[in-house]
């Protein structure tokens, strides 16, 4: 072969892998995933190699799926994309369908009104909530789940599905029909007393239930109480500011918990605190504008005196998550029940209209929390001093296993 054939040769690759490499770039940047991908590169908190040869796999995957697959509906793509935001392994990252989204904010779900948990082998109803229409299942706290349509199932199946469940009761079968109604959540605080000890529940964090007027309401019925157990269970997080009133009444003089750090802004002298206003968009604008954000408790008018528990489960998350370890490192308060989840980042909701239709939103990680004393939350989670088993005699008795366990214990 002469050079001059060897010279065509090379300049027919050379136009070749340029445009196919052109090709590979411009379907990536069409595709909604890799563009997707690309927005969260941007604005999440994770920097460095890491992060870049994470976008490129995001590319060459979604290349992939792309060329696989030749019908795609919107479910597939928003699962394949979660998939790919998975990868990154942290919280608070996650694209939502319309519905999805519907039912973080308006806090509602399709339930049975029944919660439930494996207890030595078998599945136990732990709690039993009245529907919305008013209807009462049958079941009650203890009773063990032998089988849901015929099959061994979930906690979840069983509080979200129609079907036929069959339980155990005092040595009988008993069997239900369920059939699971859009419930709205009500989440506001609740005190209640057990084993002498004052037990006050907090479902949420939504700055809906942090309004001084409620919070000073609630908080007067336990100015004069020795013991408090502050029951955490479930509580996914929400408002930052939320969080900080609630533990203005128990710390009583305002003192730095904690910062933000948000490791992308460019200005890293540029320090902020978070002021006392419930408002989500504030919040987001100061964090927008510092790489760093002072969190402090707040002046109230009341301060609660007495003797702070705190009990966690692994379903206690973020702004939860937070207030749990600020009464361990402030008021020395014992924590009770299980590690929480360890997702403590600041996420910021993004629609994604310009990208996806329907309605679909992201969260997106773009801040660490680092407490006063130095420690991330984030993948650690809070830690218990003293770990809780349930005991399936309390259900049985009607009793919460854990606060019954929790109280004798403060």
């Amino acid at each position: 072969m002469n050079q001059k054939v060897l010279s065509y040769l090379f300049l027919f690759l050379s136009v070749v892998i340029i445009f196919s490499l052109f090709f590979v770039d411009s379907l990536a940047s069409k595709n909604k995933i890799f563009k997707t991908c690309k927005m969260v590169s941007e604005n999440i908190y994770i920097q460095g190699e890491y992060l870049k040869n994470w976008l490129d796999e995001c590319k060459l995957k979604t290349q992939k799926f792309y060329s696989y697959l030749d019908q795609k509906n919107q479910r597939q793509e928003l699962d394949f994309a979660n998939t790919l935001l998975a990868e990154l392994k942290v919280s608070h990252l996650q694209i939502f369908d319309e519905q999805e989204s519907s039912k973080i904010w308006e806090e509602w779900d399709l339930q049975n009104g029944l919660n439930s948990q494996y207890i030595n082998g078998d599945l136990v109803i732990t709690r039993v909530e009245k529907l919305n229409s008013g209807k009462i299942s049958g079941l009650k706290m203890g009773d063990v789940v032998k089988s849901f349509n015929g099959d061994v199932v979930s906690p979840e199946i069983i509080n979200t599905q129609a079907g036929t469940i069959v339980v155990s009761r005092k040595n009988k079968e008993l069997k239900f029909q369920l059939y699971p109604e859009k419930i709205l959540e009500d989440n506001r605080l609740e005190i209640l007393e057990v084993n002498n000890v004052s037990v006050l529940k907090v479902p949420s964090f939504k700055a809906k239930y942090f309004s001084y007027q409620e919070l000073d309401k609630i908080m007067k019925n336990l100015e004069n109480k020795k013991k408090i157990l502050i029951d955490m269970r479930g509580n996914a997080g929400g408002n930052f500011v939320a969080g900080l009133r609630f533990l203005s009444y128990f710390i009583c003089q305002p003192q730095k918990i904690g910062s933000f750090i948000k490791s992308k802004k460019e200005n890293k002298f540029s320090v902020a605190e978070l002021p006392d206003d419930l408002d989500d968009d504030l919040q987001i604008d100061i964090l927008n504008q510092s790489h760093r954000v002072e969190l402090s408790t707040f002046a109230t008018r009341q301060c609660i005196l007495g003797k702070v528990g705190v009990i966690i489960n692994s379903q206690t998350a973020s702004t939860a998550e937070m207030v749990a370890n600020t009464f361990r490192e402030i008021n020395k308060a014992k924590i009770f029940g299980a590690g929480s989840s360890g997702q403590l980042l600041v996420g910021i909701w993004y629609n994604l209209d310009h990208i996806w239709s329907g309605g679909v939103k992201i969260m997106i990680p773009e801040a660490e929390y680092i407490s006063r004393e130095n420690k991330k939350i984030e993948e650690v989670g809070v830690t218990v001093d003293k770990v809780i088993y349930d005991r399936l005699s309390d259900y049985q008795n009607g009793s919460d296993s854990w606060l019954e366990q929790a109280s004798k214990e403060m």
